[in-house]
Protein backbone atom coordinates (compact mmCIF):
# COMPACT_ATOMS: atom_id res chain seq x y z
CA UNK A 1 0.00 0.00 0.00
CA UNK A 2 2.90 2.39 0.61
CA UNK A 3 4.09 1.79 -2.96
CA UNK A 4 0.63 2.60 -4.31
CA UNK A 5 0.47 5.81 -2.26
CA UNK A 6 3.85 6.88 -3.61
CA UNK A 7 2.65 6.23 -7.15
CA UNK A 8 -0.49 8.35 -6.69
CA UNK A 9 1.53 11.15 -5.06
CA UNK A 10 3.92 11.20 -8.01
CA UNK A 11 1.01 11.34 -10.45
CA UNK A 12 -0.52 14.34 -8.67
CA UNK A 13 2.88 16.03 -8.71
CA UNK A 14 3.14 15.51 -12.47
CA UNK A 15 -0.26 17.06 -13.01
CA UNK A 16 0.76 20.10 -10.96
CA UNK A 17 4.31 20.68 -12.24
CA UNK A 18 4.41 19.13 -15.70
CA UNK A 19 7.39 17.08 -16.93
CA UNK A 20 10.97 18.40 -17.03
CA UNK A 21 12.57 19.25 -20.33
CA UNK A 22 13.92 16.29 -22.36
CA UNK A 23 16.80 18.19 -23.94
CA UNK A 24 16.88 18.62 -27.75
CA UNK A 25 13.71 16.55 -28.17
CA UNK A 26 11.74 19.27 -26.42
CA UNK A 27 9.16 19.02 -23.70
CA UNK A 28 7.05 15.82 -23.61
CA UNK A 29 3.28 16.51 -23.68
CA UNK A 30 1.80 16.55 -20.20
CA UNK A 31 -1.14 14.32 -21.15
CA UNK A 32 1.24 11.57 -22.40
CA UNK A 33 3.33 11.58 -19.22
CA UNK A 34 0.21 11.43 -17.08
CA UNK A 35 -1.13 8.47 -19.06
CA UNK A 36 2.15 6.57 -18.71
CA UNK A 37 2.13 7.06 -14.96
CA UNK A 38 -1.53 6.09 -14.76
CA UNK A 39 -0.93 2.86 -16.69
CA UNK A 40 2.08 2.05 -14.50
CA UNK A 41 0.06 2.58 -11.35
CA UNK A 42 -2.79 0.46 -12.73
CA UNK A 43 -0.41 -2.43 -13.45
CA UNK A 44 1.10 -2.08 -10.01
CA UNK A 45 -2.36 -2.12 -8.46
CA UNK A 46 -3.28 -5.30 -10.35
CA UNK A 47 -0.05 -6.97 -9.27
CA UNK A 48 -0.63 -6.08 -5.62
CA UNK A 49 -4.22 -7.32 -5.84
CA UNK A 50 -3.16 -10.66 -7.32
CA UNK A 51 -0.48 -11.07 -4.66
CA UNK A 52 -2.99 -10.39 -1.89
CA UNK A 53 -5.52 -12.84 -3.37
CA UNK A 54 -3.04 -15.73 -3.59
CA UNK A 55 -3.74 -18.26 -0.78
CA UNK A 56 -1.06 -18.51 1.85
CA UNK A 57 0.59 -21.89 2.29
CA UNK A 58 -0.02 -23.49 5.65
CA UNK A 59 2.82 -23.98 8.02
CA UNK A 60 3.38 -27.73 7.79
CA UNK A 61 5.43 -27.72 10.98
CA UNK A 62 2.30 -27.12 13.06
CA UNK A 63 -0.84 -28.19 11.20
CA UNK A 64 0.45 -31.24 9.38
CA UNK A 65 0.98 -33.43 12.44
CA UNK A 66 -2.65 -32.91 13.49
CA UNK A 67 -3.82 -33.81 10.00
CA UNK A 68 -1.53 -36.83 9.99
CA UNK A 69 -2.86 -37.95 13.35
CA UNK A 70 -6.43 -37.57 12.08
CA UNK A 71 -5.64 -39.63 9.00
CA UNK A 72 -3.91 -42.28 11.12
CA UNK A 73 -6.90 -42.43 13.46
CA UNK A 74 -9.24 -42.83 10.51
CA UNK A 75 -7.07 -45.60 9.06
CA UNK A 76 -7.06 -47.33 12.45
CA UNK A 77 -10.84 -47.15 12.60
CA UNK A 78 -11.06 -48.63 9.09
CA UNK A 79 -8.70 -51.46 10.07
CA UNK A 80 -10.74 -52.19 13.18
CA UNK A 81 -13.92 -52.23 11.12
CA UNK A 82 -12.37 -54.61 8.61
CA UNK A 83 -11.14 -56.84 11.43
CA UNK A 84 -14.59 -56.89 12.95
CA UNK A 85 -16.06 -57.82 9.58
CA UNK A 86 -13.62 -60.70 9.24
CA UNK A 87 -14.45 -61.89 12.76
CA UNK A 88 -18.16 -61.82 11.95
CA UNK A 89 -17.72 -63.91 8.82
CA UNK A 90 -18.91 -67.49 9.25
CA UNK A 91 -16.27 -70.21 9.21
CA UNK A 92 -15.88 -72.27 6.07
CA UNK A 93 -18.41 -75.05 5.78
CA UNK A 94 -16.87 -78.50 5.86
CA UNK A 95 -17.61 -80.93 3.00
CA UNK A 96 -18.65 -83.50 5.64
CA UNK A 97 -20.08 -83.37 9.19
CA UNK A 98 -17.56 -82.46 11.87
CA UNK A 99 -18.66 -85.37 14.01
CA UNK A 100 -18.34 -87.91 11.21
CA UNK A 101 -15.62 -90.52 11.86
CA UNK A 102 -12.72 -89.78 9.52
CA UNK A 103 -9.71 -91.70 10.78
CA UNK A 104 -9.44 -95.09 12.44
CA UNK A 105 -6.44 -96.13 14.48
CA UNK A 106 -5.99 -99.90 14.75
CA UNK A 107 -3.41 -102.31 16.11
CA UNK A 108 -1.51 -104.91 14.10
CA UNK A 109 -4.46 -107.33 14.32
CA UNK A 110 -6.90 -104.71 13.07
CA UNK A 111 -8.45 -104.10 16.48
CA UNK A 112 -9.81 -100.55 16.84
CA UNK A 113 -7.77 -98.30 19.12
CA UNK A 114 -9.45 -94.96 18.42
CA UNK A 115 -11.73 -93.24 15.95
CA UNK A 116 -11.22 -89.55 15.24
CA UNK A 117 -13.50 -86.90 13.76
CA UNK A 118 -12.55 -83.57 12.21
CA UNK A 119 -13.40 -81.92 15.52
CA UNK A 120 -11.01 -84.26 17.31
CA UNK A 121 -8.19 -83.45 14.90
CA UNK A 122 -8.78 -79.70 15.05
CA UNK A 123 -8.62 -79.82 18.85
CA UNK A 124 -5.02 -81.06 18.67
CA UNK A 125 -1.97 -78.82 18.18
CA UNK A 126 -1.58 -78.10 14.48
CA UNK A 127 1.40 -78.10 12.17
CA UNK A 128 1.86 -76.67 8.65
CA UNK A 129 4.09 -78.06 5.92
CA UNK A 130 4.60 -77.19 2.27
CA UNK A 131 4.76 -79.60 -0.61
CA UNK A 132 3.12 -80.72 -3.85
CA UNK A 133 0.64 -83.47 -4.55
CA UNK A 134 2.79 -86.22 -6.06
CA UNK A 135 2.32 -86.81 -9.79
CA UNK A 136 -0.29 -84.02 -10.04
CA UNK A 137 1.85 -81.55 -11.95
CA UNK A 138 0.75 -78.85 -9.49
CA UNK A 139 3.05 -76.65 -7.46
CA UNK A 140 3.48 -76.69 -3.70
CA UNK A 141 0.59 -75.97 -1.36
CA UNK A 142 0.28 -75.09 2.31
CA UNK A 143 -0.94 -78.14 4.19
CA UNK A 144 -2.27 -77.91 7.73
CA UNK A 145 -3.05 -80.73 10.09
CA UNK A 146 -1.71 -82.82 12.96
CA UNK A 147 1.69 -84.46 12.99
CA UNK A 148 1.63 -88.23 13.27
CA UNK A 149 3.77 -88.07 16.40
CA UNK A 150 1.36 -85.64 18.07
CA UNK A 151 -1.59 -87.77 17.05
CA UNK A 152 -0.13 -90.90 18.65
CA UNK A 153 1.01 -89.06 21.77
CA UNK A 154 -2.43 -87.58 22.45
CA UNK A 155 -3.94 -91.04 22.11
CA UNK A 156 -1.29 -92.31 24.54
CA UNK A 157 -0.11 -94.82 21.97
CA UNK A 158 3.53 -95.89 21.76
CA UNK A 159 5.55 -95.14 18.67
CA UNK A 160 5.32 -98.30 16.55
CA UNK A 161 7.95 -99.72 14.25
CA UNK A 162 5.81 -98.60 11.32
CA UNK A 163 2.40 -97.27 10.36
CA UNK A 164 0.36 -98.94 7.66
CA UNK A 165 -1.71 -96.23 5.96
CA UNK A 166 -4.90 -97.26 4.15
CA UNK A 167 -6.90 -95.08 1.76
CA UNK A 168 -10.58 -95.07 0.83
CA UNK A 169 -9.66 -96.36 -2.64
CA UNK A 170 -7.86 -99.37 -1.09
CA UNK A 171 -4.40 -97.94 -1.71
CA UNK A 172 -1.97 -98.60 1.13
CA UNK A 173 1.60 -97.70 2.07
CA UNK A 174 3.97 -98.40 4.94
CA UNK A 175 5.43 -95.41 6.81
CA UNK A 176 8.46 -96.37 8.93
CA UNK A 177 8.85 -94.91 12.41
CA UNK A 178 12.10 -93.27 11.30
CA UNK A 179 10.07 -90.94 9.06
CA UNK A 180 8.15 -89.69 12.08
CA UNK A 181 11.34 -88.85 13.92
CA UNK A 182 13.17 -87.35 10.97
CA UNK A 183 10.48 -85.57 8.93
CA UNK A 184 7.43 -85.41 11.24
CA UNK A 185 4.81 -85.85 8.46
CA UNK A 186 1.25 -84.74 9.16
CA UNK A 187 -2.30 -85.89 8.69
CA UNK A 188 -3.53 -82.87 6.73
CA UNK A 189 -7.15 -81.75 6.67
CA UNK A 190 -6.62 -78.34 5.05
CA UNK A 191 -4.91 -77.34 1.84
CA UNK A 192 -4.22 -73.63 1.30
CA UNK A 193 -6.74 -72.87 4.04
CA UNK A 194 -9.55 -75.05 2.68
CA UNK A 195 -10.91 -78.37 3.84
CA UNK A 196 -10.35 -81.39 1.61
CA UNK A 197 -13.41 -82.95 0.01
CA UNK A 198 -13.23 -86.59 -1.02
CA UNK A 199 -12.98 -85.71 -4.72
CA UNK A 200 -9.96 -83.47 -3.99
CA UNK A 201 -7.68 -85.89 -2.13
CA UNK A 202 -9.64 -85.66 1.13
CA UNK A 203 -10.88 -85.78 3.68
CA UNK A 204 -7.41 -86.53 5.08
CA UNK A 205 -3.98 -86.85 3.54
CA UNK A 206 -0.54 -87.87 4.76
CA UNK A 207 1.80 -85.06 3.75
CA UNK A 208 5.56 -84.73 4.10
CA UNK A 209 7.43 -81.39 4.39
CA UNK A 210 8.82 -81.64 0.86
CA UNK A 211 9.88 -78.02 0.51
CA UNK A 212 11.99 -78.18 3.68
CA UNK A 213 13.65 -81.45 2.69
CA UNK A 214 14.50 -81.66 -1.02
CA UNK A 215 15.64 -85.26 -0.56
CA UNK A 216 11.97 -86.21 -0.18
CA UNK A 217 11.34 -85.63 -3.88
CA UNK A 218 11.67 -89.31 -4.74
CA UNK A 219 9.27 -92.10 -5.64
CA UNK A 220 9.74 -93.64 -2.20
CA UNK A 221 8.16 -90.69 -0.40
CA UNK A 222 5.63 -90.03 -3.14
CA UNK A 223 4.28 -93.52 -2.44
CA UNK A 224 4.03 -92.73 1.28
CA UNK A 225 2.04 -89.57 0.63
CA UNK A 226 -1.37 -91.19 0.98
CA UNK A 227 -4.46 -89.20 0.05
CA UNK A 228 -8.03 -90.12 1.04
CA UNK A 229 -6.51 -91.50 4.23
CA UNK A 230 -8.96 -93.67 6.16
CA UNK A 231 -6.98 -95.87 8.57
CA UNK A 232 -3.62 -95.97 10.31
CA UNK A 233 -2.58 -99.40 11.54
CA UNK A 234 0.17 -99.54 14.16
CA UNK A 235 2.65 -102.35 13.61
Amino acid sequence: MSTLSACLTSLMSVKRRGVPSQGRRGRQPLWLSSRIWLISCAWLLLALGALAARPAFADTSGAAPDATRDMASEATRDDMASEATRDDMPSEATPYPRDMPLLRLTDAAGKPLATLTLGDLEALPGREVMGPIPDSGLGSSHWYGVSLRTLLAHQQLPLPESLHAYALNDYDAIIPASDLSRYDPIVAYRRDGHYLPVDAYGPLMVMYPYDNHPELYTRTYYNRTVWQLDELQLR
